[in-house]
């Protein structure tokens, strides 16, 4: 955000917004970007023109160390099993495991830290969620020995939002995006705030 702020020579201010109200605070002008990870859906392109993708993603396992070996086909492990499925609430995990996995023994939370927090309390046995995200959890829990499974249950992909009407803020982080990608800065910043991430 920062560095679209230099290319764009303008002032950037984070807002923090909650998760259902990202699109809600963008259409109502308090907001002018939303840049949270969101992926791109068919509902959320009716509300809002997305920049071109920076990240290839998907949602994927984080299980413990120990248990490696039991999920290693990733969801294809948890079909027409009891397995405690930690989710978050409203998020793309939670939707494919409603559609996916019949009688789902599903434990939703409102954040993904409270879901990390109840896998290495062994109150649920995998948590699904964004690649990115599962990645950069096993990292900064390495004492805890969480691994992510990276066989991906979807393919999504992960872009900025802007108001429809917006078009120079699209075409101008559009131009921004090209350019670090094309001089190897979008790869080297997923290298470094994504460990694990397979692109």
């Amino acid at each position: 955000a920062q560095k679209l702020g230099e290319f764009l020579n303008k002032k950037i201010v984070f807002v923090e917004v909650p998760w259902t109200k990202q699109l809600d605070y963008l259409n109502d002008g308090k907001t002018d970007i939303v840049m949270s990870g969101m992926t791109i859906t068919p509902q959320r392109s009716y509300l809002a023109n997305f920049v071109t993708p920076y990240l290839r993603s998907g949602q994927i396992l984080l299980v413990r160390m120990e248990d490696q070996r039991k999920f290693s086909r990733g969801v294809a492990d948890l079909l027409n099993t009891m397995y405690k499925i930690g989710t978050v609430s409203d998020t793309t995990g939670d939707f494919f495991v409603t559609e996916t996995i019949s009688n789902a023994n599903e434990v939703t939370f409102k954040t993904s830290r409270q879901g990390v927090n109840a896998l290495i309390k062994k109150d649920i046995d995998v948590l699904l969620y964004d690649a990115p995200m599962v990645c950069h959890y096993a990292a900064v829990n390495q004492t805890e020995k969480l691994i992510p499974i990276l066989t991906m249950a979807t393919e999504e992909y992960l872009a900025w939002a802007v108001r429809k009407n917006d078009s120079e803020l699209k075409e101008s982080a559009d131009l921004f995006l090209k350019a670090i990608r094309d001089n190897g800065v979008l790869t080297s910043e997923i290298n470094t705030w994504i460990p694990y991430f397979n692109r």
